[in-house]
């Protein structure tokens, strides 16, 4: 299964279509700033850890959107989170490998948000669904040690992310926010750089990927015109093990697979939204 411009604008269409007319179209402009928790464990086929990596990754959005409606809108993002985590681990002998790895999260998201109206005819608590087609890349470079040498690898998948939002009116200004969603991944693919060990740079398809998210929040109404958030989120993905992937290295042949992983973080999120 390929993504491609045709298809998501197809997509884009066929939601457009679903939203409705109104006058009360619109655009925006979203920034965000984020601090979060980053944990990512490996394990082998008995389900023992083989490492782990943990530590703070900072970094921001941007978004643009454009509401059609009063209860629809449409939003663009890219997202970039990074750091330097601490890595503990075994080497291929079995001895402990203590060492950093340097993380890069970049997400490009298309989202289509509905608004669905009162709760139960709760006046000031709403509803939403939202789904959006995401498309992620992880750069982990492994940093050499003098017990190893490092390892450079990138991350690639998309996803389908579906989602619930709800939002509750506390006063005129102020709103708590809160939203969960589920996504399911495809296409996902691995690049390895093993060019220190004369095998170049093979690139094979890992586990599959699922997740889940979480995020509570409170809005803040500056103006007409724009507010500003503050949100903790948790994500969490699964990636399931790979097949076995052989390449040659000289006269020898070797199999590559990726084993089964869980990834989790969790932050905090500072957003301002503009509409103009």
């Amino acid at each position: 299964m390929k993504t491609n411009p045709t298809a998501l604008l197809a997509y884009l269409v066929f939601l457009f279509l679903m939203s409705g007319n109104s006058q009360a179209a619109s655009f925006f402009t979203e920034f965000g700033l984020s601090s979060e928790y980053f944990h990512y464990e490996e394990q082998n086929t008995q389900g023992h850890r083989l490492n782990r990596e943990e530590g703070l990754l900072n970094g921001g959005s941007f978004s643009f959107g454009f509401q059609p409606t009063g209860n629809t809108e449409f939003k663009l993002t890219h997202e970039r989170v990074y750091g330097e985590v601490e890595y503990e681990g075994f080497t291929q002998s079995g001895s402990g490998l203590s060492t950093k790895t340097k993380e890069k999260f970049d997400l490009f998201s298309i989202r289509y948000k509905r608004r669905l109206g009162n709760i139960n005819g709760l006046k000031y608590l709403n509803w939403h669904v939202s789904t959006a087609l995401n498309h992620r890349n992880w750069e982990r470079k492994i940093q050499p040690s003098s017990a190893a040498l490092g390892l450079n690898e990138n991350y690639s998948w998309n996803e389908l992310d579906f989602s619930i939002e709800g939002d509750y009116k506390i006063s005129a200004s102020g709103m708590l926010t809160s939203k969960i969603g589920m996504f399911f991944g495809f296409n996902e693919k691995i690049d390895v750089d093993l060019s220190e060990v004369g095998a170049g740079k093979p690139s094979f398809h890992f586990g599959k990927v699922n997740g889940q998210n979480f995020n509570l929040g409170y809005k803040y109404l500056l103006n007409t015109s724009s507010e500003i958030s503050l949100l903790v989120s948790y994500q969490y993905w699964h990636f399931d093990r790979s097949g076995v992937h052989s390449i040659n290295i000289g006269p020898r042949r070797i199999n590559l697979t990726e084993p089964e992983s869980d990834m989790h973080r969790a932050g905090v999120h500072v957003q301002f939204r503009s509409i103009f």
